[in-house]
Order: structure tokens, then C-alpha cells, then sequence
């Protein structure tokens, strides 16, 4: 018993421990959680004064507004004349060929006017049926301007307005490294889902339209941009350089575009 009450007289003399301050939180703490409170208040502020841009790139070529179109033998046969050459404008029912096939020569004439650019045949080569003799660019008159015509992925057209900015990259090293990329806006966009044959015929051949048809194999649709002129420059075009290159782009140019979509805010985007 007496050692019973020494060990407790001992402790009733101890200090209370619940009687000592606790330390909830230390200084380092709390520095963290302002800078948590921070980094929220300037993430609700961007959400709703920031703006945001998308845009969506796409394969194409600068060309004349309604596009190219083969010239193609009616019969078979061998050539033995060719009248035009590329470069050349030729006239509604103008003479593109002619071909030789079993005594008999046939004039083969152009369904339009247009701008040949292409005349993959010679004098004296024999052609079959539906073989392409001339290329030519539908022309309407000296004054045609020209457009970027770009091949949009379908699954992405949907994000692609009217009158949208568009930078446009010509796939010349010169162009690229020292005048920057050529302006346009979206002037239309086509609603019918073209294919990669769909293509080749608006470009008027197969090679251009497969390095011009898009990224794959897939359905695209055309949009056609609407080159910015300018009167400061050589080129009579406006570029992201002041001057921009000394002579205008030429059609059949292939280029790569990118349809900047129109500046929204981050909450918009979040909570559309």
C-alpha cells in the first residue's frame, strides 16, 4: 500500500499532458495550402477570361476555283499530232490531239476551256481507249484568281467555318524558310464526302491525288480557301513576312493548311 500511494502521489505531482498545447499544423503547411489556393483562384480566372484555339490540318494544292479536268482519247489508236503544249490556254471545242487507227484520224477536242498544265502523250504513241492526252485547269478568263484547295478529313470537317483563318504552308524550302506561310480564309466547304477517286478528278490525276487527298484512305471534304491579296507585297498575296517571296504562287502547288477554329474560352470548352 505505502508504494501504491508513492507511485501515485508521483504522478498526481506530474504535469498533465492534456493541460500541454498540441501543434495542429506548422508554417510549411500552411504556405502550401496558399499556394493550392492560388494556383485554383488563377485556374477560375483563366477559365473564364482565357481564350483557347483549335485548328485542323489538312493536305491540298493551289488551284483554279472549279478545279482540272482530263482530255482523254475517244479510240484507240496512235497519235500523230498534238496541239497544244503546257503552259498553252485552249478554247471550248479546241483541238487537243489527233490519233490514227485503221486509216481514219480523229480530232479529240476540249470540253471546256482550260489552262493545260499536263500533256502526258507524244506524236507517235500509241493510246488505247479513255488514256489521258492533256490536262487542263478550268479557266473562265485572264483574271481567275487562285484558291487553296484543301482535302479535310470528314470525321474532322464538322469543326471547319466559313471565313475561319488559314495558314498556309507551300511545300517550296524557299517559301518555308524565308517568307513564312501564306494567308487565306475558309470561303466554303463542300458538304459532300469525297473519296480518293473523287479527288483525283477535281485534280484531274492520280498521282496529285494521292500525295493531295488527305492523310489516309479515308472520306475527306473540300474546303476551299481564299487566298488574302495584298498590295505590299510582290506577290500581290499577304504572307506572315512582311514581303513575302518575289513572284505569285503557281497553281498545282501542293500545300498544307491550317483552319484555325474561332477563339472560345477554356469554360466553354469544358462545359460546352
Amino acid at each position: 500500500m505505502i508504494q501504491f500511494r508513492s507511485e501515485a502521489v508521483a504522478r498526481a505531482q506530474a504535469p498533465d499532458v492534456l493541460d500541454q498545447p498540441v501543434r495542429l499544423t506548422s508554417p510549411r503547411t500552411w504556405l502550401v495550402l496558399a499556394a493550392l489556393a492560388l494556383v485554383v483562384i488563377v485556374g477560375a480566372v483563366w477559365a473564364f477570361t482565357g481564350t483557347l484555339r483549335t485548328s485542323v490540318d489538312a493536305r491540298g494544292l493551289l488551284t483554279l476555283p472549279r478545279g482540272s479536268f482530263p482530255i482523254q482519247a475517244i479510240k484507240g489508236g496512235q497519235v500523230s499530232d498534238v496541239f497544244v503544249k503546257p503552259g498553252g490556254v485552249v478554247a471550248p471545242d479546241g483541238r487537243i490531239a489527233a490519233v490514227r487507227s485503221g486509216g481514219v484520224t480523229v480530232e479529240v477536242r476540249s470540253p471546256a476551256r482550260g489552262r493545260v498544265f499536263s500533256v502526258p502523250v507524244r506524236h507517235g504513241q500509241v493510246v488505247r481507249p479513255g488514256e489521258t492526252l492533256a490536262v487542263a485547269e478550268y479557266a473562265d478568263g485572264p483574271d481567275d484568281r487562285l484558291v487553296a484547295a484543301l482535302f479535310v478529313p470528314a470525321a474532322r470537317a464538322a469543326g471547319v467555318r466559313v471565313g475561319g483563318q488559314v495558314d498556309l504552308t507551300v511545300e517550296s524550302a524557299a517559301a518555308a524558310g524565308r517568307y513564312g506561310v501564306l494567308r487565306g480564309r475558309v470561303k466554303a466547304v463542300d458538304p459532300a464526302i469525297w473519296t480518293l477517286k473523287d479527288v483525283a478528278a477535281f485534280v484531274g490525276d492520280e498521282g496529285m491525288a494521292q500525295l493531295v487527298g488527305g492523310p489516309g484512305p479515308g472520306p475527306v471534304q473540300r474546303v476551299t480557301v481564299e487566298l488574302t491579296r495584298s498590295s505590299a507585297t510582290a506577290s500581290g498575296y499577304a504572307w506572315s513576312t512582311a514581303s513575302g517571296p518575289p513572284s505569285g504562287p503557281r497553281s498545282r502547288t501542293p500545300v498544307t493548311g491550317a483552319i484555325h477554329g474561332p477563339a472560345m474560352r477554356p469554360i466553354d470548352w469544358i462545359l460546352p
